[in-house]
């Protein structure tokens, strides 16, 4: 494959996977996406743990504390923003320099900039030519002067270190989406702790169906950066509240085909029976292929992250038992606000994590796929 195209079709779906419809990773390594089984749960959400070792470190009760955090979540709790000590200063400039492709969803903050009445551009890079059209886009952002910039990367964060270490020198603020938090940076939104939380609730929800030990499969491409933190949270949390339960790699690629991925899931899975949980964003899904191959009856699938109404009816048709939901368009009205803070100098979580609840038969609907009231709750925190 052509590196351009590549970079292009890579970035587009790890983008559709996190929740903020942005990659927190770069490239792939070029792998093949071979299935492989780590043994035992990670212990530690960054999966530098040895995997052999994570197995039985759970204490008594940790289902019990699953099942309590997913009752917990399927309540649906509301969405709570601190008020911002001043009214926004409608004379505030922002910038937004991210990709133009459809899923990096152009436009989507032009409702919450318009909410806190600044002045906002956005500039759009090309994303198949590269870190160079994002380094171009992002020196004309600096260029311009504007008090806060909100950026969107796509590629290594070091890539862009000295362009955001001028731009904080000249005095503008920088927030992050989707990508990864460094130096510079007032706040990382939807980046690997967010999207850690997110899968943790989704092990939840299989160890809580499950009721005590089992053996859950998790579906990620290790070479994309939101994918791995997706993974990461999944073994952390079952290290601690699965009782002994255990968590299998099956890698898949994202420049592979859905097809090719659905047939590794299926080949691992006929060679694991005794895994009867499947955890998967929604880029992944096996569902079809399960089903058409007779496997549909022997594992469970527990996605991360519905996007789309086709997400909420896979959940009513009992494709899938549950998702662990985050936030979909209010991610944008989350990132408005942290440059909001970061204007006015407010100290803030810089690495917040999203509002997530648990979507199941009992409630499946897409007022689901964002928080409640989302923005009648950013307004009311801004003034409005």
């Amino acid at each position: 494959m052509h590196r351009r195209n590549s970079w292009k079709r890579v970035a587009v779906v790890a983008m559709a996977i996190a929740v903020a419809s942005v990659a927190a990773g770069c490239g792939s390594s070029g792998s093949t996406g071979s299935s492989s089984v780590s043994g035992t749960s990670s212990g530690g959400s960054n999966g530098s743990a040895d995997r052999s070792s994570a197995a039985g470190t759970s204490s008594g009760g940790g289902i019990a504390a699953a099942g309590a955090r997913v009752k917990e979540f399927a309540a649906n709790p509301p969405l709570e923003v601190s008020l911002l000590p001043s009214v926004p200063d409608t004379s505030t400039y922002a910038i937004q320099v991210s990709c133009a492709i459809p899923a990096c969803n152009p436009g989507a903050m032009k409702p919450a900039m318009a909410a806190l009445g600044w002045r906002f551009d956005e500039m759009n890079y090309d994303i198949s030519k590269g870190p160079s059209a994002v380094q171009q886009e992002l020196a004309q952002a600096i260029a311009a002067k504007p008090d806060v910039i909100i950026f969107t990367p796509n590629f290594q964060e070091a890539t862009f270190q000295s362009q955001i270490e001028s731009g904080v020198a000249d005095g503008i603020k920088f927030v992050d989406v989707g990508g990864t938090l460094t130096s510079g940076y007032d706040a990382c939104i939807q980046c690997a702790a967010s999207l850690e939380a997110g899968s943790a609730l989704a092990a939840d929800i299989a160890l809580a169906d499950a009721g005590g030990q089992t053996d859950i499969a998790v579906l990620f491409d290790p070479n994309i950066a939101s994918l791995q933190a997706q993974a990461d949270g999944v073994k952390a949390e079952v290290a601690v509240n699965g009782d002994g339960s255990q968590v299998l790699d099956v890698e898949q690629s994202v420049s592979a085909t859905p097809a090719d991925n659905a047939a590794r899931v299926v080949s691992f899975l006929q060679r694991n029976p005794s895994v009867k949980y499947v955890l998967t964003a929604a880029t992944f899904q096996p569902a079809t292929a399960l089903e058409s191959t007779g496997l549909g009856s022997q594992v469970k699938i527990v996605g991360m992250y519905p996007k789309t109404e086709s997400d909420v009816a896979s959940v009513k048709n009992g494709q899938v038992i549950g998702y662990a939901a985050g936030e979909n368009n209010a991610v944008w009205w989350r990132a408005a606000d942290a440059a909001a803070r970061a204007v006015e100098g407010v100290k803030m979580d810089q690495e917040p994590t999203q509002s997530l609840r648990v979507m199941d038969n009992s409630n499946a609907d897409t007022s689901l796929l964002d928080p409640a009231d989302y923005q009648d709750a950013y307004k009311t925190a801004w003034h409005g």
